[in-house]
């Protein structure tokens, strides 16, 4: 075997010991290996970013389309509920339109009924004698005879006026059909009381002198007619008991209201 000389072998094992020597096509393995490895590391990033930036875009698709979904489910239930409402409100409006008919028919009803409570009160009112009423009507005068004097006078007395006398007018009135009855001055109901209390006469509990005033409220020819027809109280008074009476028609009489009600402390209404 042949020895190589020392100074031929030198430069290849100087050549050999070099990493950075070039080869053949100019580079090293080495630096191409560093070369494809830093390709494939950025290829792989730039391939991750893409990837990651696909996903992200993905998922912002996905998420804007459910958001649409939702939206437009949204809008279909807020629709509905529009919808709802507006008709619950037409309920609403139709139930006050009614209700504001009936109230008025109500009040219409309540009215009417009103008016005839107060008519029928007012009836009843004047039928007690608990108003002042005005019309036509008569007057009559009970005088006592001349030249008599009351004090001196017992119950039978001819001349002299007494309360059978005044109460015999009162319901010869109310039988021709007078409508309200005073006698001086003091209204004349069904629970009044004509007493005598010595020579004196009270009516409603009040004394009443003489003359004695008894006006009528009612058809002044029809009342004037049923108390001086002949035999009638009229004749009676005078022809009999020799009492001075007077019968005029009056255009117009107004006569008081009761001052008194009477108190009921057995009679109860039935209900």
């Amino acid at each position: 075997m042949n020895a190589v000389p020392l100074s031929a072998a030198q430069p290849l094992v100087a050549r050999a010991a070099r990493p950075d020597s070039i080869g053949p096509r100019g580079r090293s393995p080495l630096v191409r290996l560093r070369s494809a490895s830093i390709i494939c590391f950025l290829f792989g990033g730039l391939l991750a970013t893409q990837l990651r930036a696909t996903e992200h875009l993905d998922r912002d698709r996905a998420i804007r389309a459910q958001a649409l979904v939702d939206q437009g489910r949204m809008l279909r239930e807020m629709q509905g509920s529009l919808i709802s409402e507006s008709a619950a409100r037409q309920h609403l409006l139709d139930q006050i339109a009614d209700l504001r008919s009936t109230l008025e028919s109500a009040k219409w009803l309540s009215r009417s009924q009103i008016q005839a409570l107060q008519a029928r009160i007012q009836q009843l009112q004047n039928l007690a004698g608990l108003t002042r009423v005005t019309g036509e009507g008569v007057r009559i005068v009970l005088t006592d005879s001349p030249g008599l004097d009351r004090s001196l006078a017992g119950p039978y007395t001819p001349g002299v006026v007494h309360d059978l006398d005044i109460d015999s007018v009162v319901n010869e009135l109310r039988a021709c059909g007078a409508e309200a009855i005073a006698v001086n001055g003091s209204r004349v109901t069904g629970y009044t009381a004509i007493r005598a209390l010595g020579p004196d006469i009270m009516v409603n509990w009040r004394r009443v002198s003489p003359p004695y005033r008894i006006d009528a409220v009612g058809r002044a020819q029809t009342l004037d007619s049923g108390l001086s027809m002949p035999g009638g109280i009229v004749d009676h008074l005078r022809n009999v008991f020799a009492l001075y009476v007077t019968v005029t028609p009056v255009r117009k009489l107004n006569l008081p209201s009761a001052t008194s009600l009477p108190l009921f402390r057995v009679a109860k209404p039935v209900v």
